[in-house]
Parts: structure tokens; C-alpha cells; sequence
């Protein structure tokens, strides 16, 4: 695989190619950072050979040791992978049911993963995606919703990282309200006169 490449299995194919001037058969032995993994063999030199190679978590760098008939070793490159097997943890952290006066409210969203640094989110309001972007691990971020009509909202954010893991947040419930309530004075009518300081009032009050 490519240097530096991120996967979210355990096992991955290597294919490499070790040539003697000798053109004999060579030994090798793979060891992944620094130690070896086991895996050995002969090949024909000048040959291309696959493997596969099982990994644990974590960033693993692999190379290959080479030893020609006369008892000669030399070293590949080095190449970095990181198996990243586990999703990232997204979360809404503002409150559930809060209520907004504005159609495009902000949130705050906070995602953390065990290996990546940089996590894409999306932000799903009512199952469509609304917003998204990309936020530093375990840092909270504040992300303005567009467009949102009056009601109800269910939010979710969606974190996805560079090995390709993806996990959804718990939903949370935002009121969106930019409509003002209307009072209506039932009594005493328009330019009604008192002898006195003091009067009932009699009115409605109806919200949307």
C-alpha cells in the first residue's frame, strides 16, 4: 500500500520485490516496528510476491529484511500505515430542547477519535443533511444550521474518519420559534373612560 495510507480492517496485502545481482534465492523476514512479525520465507530474486500481513490497531510501520546466499542483509524502505479500527465518538453538546428565536441557530458539536486528528462531520436536521465540515478531535466546535423552518427539530451528528469509520450521534430536540406572540386586549374597550386610578384588565395571549 501507499506510504502513510489509513484502513479500518486488520489485514492488508503487501506486494514486494527483492533482487540479488547473483539472481538467487533470497530470504526475507517482515517486521512491523522493529520487530519481527514471524513472517519469513524464500523468494526468486527479481520476482514480485504477495502477502498478507494482519495488523493490530495503531500506526505500524513495516519493513522487509533481505539476506542473500552469502549471508548479506539489507533493509527496504519503510512503509507507515495506520489501522484505525475503531468509529469516532460524535456528540450534540448543546442542551436538548432548546429553543431559538432565529432560522439559523448554532450548536455546538464535539467529536473525538482514538487515532485521527481531523474528524468530518455532517449535521443532519430532520434526517437531512444540513451542515458539514471538519473539526479537530476533542475540541468543541459551534456549527450554524441553515435555513431552519418554525418547529420542531431532531439534529444528529455524523463523524467520519480518515480510515473511513463513521458512527452517528444520540439525536437531540431544538425548538425554532421567530414568530412573536400576539396579545389581544378584551377589555375595557378603545377609549374607555375611569373615574379612578385602578381597572381590570381582561386579555388573550396566543403564541404559535
Amino acid at each position: 500500500p501507499a506510504n502513510n495510507s489509513w484502513f479500518n480492517t486488520p489485514q492488508r496485502r503487501f506486494i514486494f520485490n527483492l533482487t540479488d545481482y547473483t539472481s538467487r534465492n533470497i530470504n526475507y523476514s517482515i517486521f512491523i516496528n522493529g520487530v519481527s512479525n514471524g513472517q519469513n520465507g524464500i523468494v526468486v530474486s527479481g520476482i514480485s510476491n504477495r502477502t498478507n500481513i494482519t495488523f493490530t490497531e495503531g500506526i505500524r510501520r513495516v519493513y522487509l529484511l533481505g539476506q542473500d546466499y552469502l549471508g548479506r542483509q539489507k533493509t527496504s524502505q519503510v512503509i507507515t500505515i495506520n489501522i484505525d479500527l475503531t468509529a469516532p465518538v460524535p456528540q450534540i453538546t448543546t442542551t436538548n430542547q432548546t429553543w431559538y428565536n432565529k432560522t439559523n441557530p448554532n450548536i455546538t458539536i464535539l467529536i473525538t477519535d482514538n487515532m485521527d486528528t481531523i474528524i468530518n462531520y455532517t449535521v443532519f436536521v430532520d434526517g437531512v443533511a444540513n451542515k458539514f465540515g471538519t473539526v479537530l478531535t476533542g475540541i468543541g466546535t459551534q456549527v450554524v444550521l441553515n435555513n431552519l423552518a418554525n418547529g420542531t427539530h431532531s439534529l444528529v451528528v455524523q463523524g467520519l474518519d480518515e480510515a473511513g469509520n463513521m458512527a452517528n450521534s444520540t439525536p437531540k430536540i431544538i425548538y425554532v420559534d421567530t414568530v412573536r406572540p400576539k396579545i389581544s386586549l378584551l377589555y375595557p374597550p378603545v377609549a374607555y373612560s375611569v373615574l379612578n386610578t385602578s381597572i381590570d384588565l381582561k386579555f388573550t395571549v396566543n403564541d404559535n
